[in-house]
């Protein structure tokens, strides 16, 4: 078993966190194993007196915002991008359940579903309609929808490239990786 980091924007920390996002797609990705655990980084804030330091000091009681969570409380600095969380303050811990190499595009409405693409039902003769929560992507199926995301994240047109992608189905863990390593 090793322990690795993996990033997240802010929607899909929301979806980790409500339990709807348990797989996620990577091209490049170390090649994660089944019992592997992943330290989750996200954007966040520190008070403004902690501004000026370096995110590697923190303590287990620095107050932290993780931006995911929405506006922060008065007295807070200015937003860190995820890859300078340190691993202390990540609260998401993934553990690697599967991970198959397919095409981008082999992607089913089930694996679309796992990466956190929901319905929003249709009222009075408008049909359902499949969004990923937090952003403007919405489509009329779940699979589109995700590849509209890919394309959001990579650059328009990314996902008709239909690249080779990693398929990582994880157990979402709300603890930090040391709890969880104890």
């Amino acid at each position: 078993m090793k322990v690795a980091y993996i990033l997240f924007s802010g929607p899909m920390i929301c979806a980790l966190r409500a339990g709807s996002k348990t797989q996620t797609r990577r091209t490049a990705a170390p090649r994660w194993e089944p019992g592997d655990l992943l330290v989750v980084r996200e954007a966040f804030q520190l008070l403004r007196p902690l501004d000026r330091q370096k995110p590697s000091i923190m303590m287990r009681q620095t107050p932290i915002h993780y931006m995911a969570d929405g506006k922060a409380p008065a007295g807070y600095g200015k937003g860190r991008p995820s890859i300078h969380l340190p691993r202390i303050a990540s609260r998401l811990t993934l553990r690697v359940q599967e991970v198959r190499e397919e095409p981008l595009q082999a992607i089913s409405e089930a694996d679309a579903e796992a990466e956190g693409v929901v319905v929003t039902p249709g009222m009075r003769g408008v049909p359902d309609s499949w969004h990923i929560p937090g952003t403007m992507i919405a489509a009329d199926d779940p699979v589109r929808a995700y590849l509209d995301l890919w394309d959001h994240i990579n650059g328009e047109g990314a996902s008709a490239a239909n690249p080779q992608v990693f398929a990582t189905t994880f157990e979402i863990i709300e603890k930090n990786v040391d709890e969880v390593l104890k």
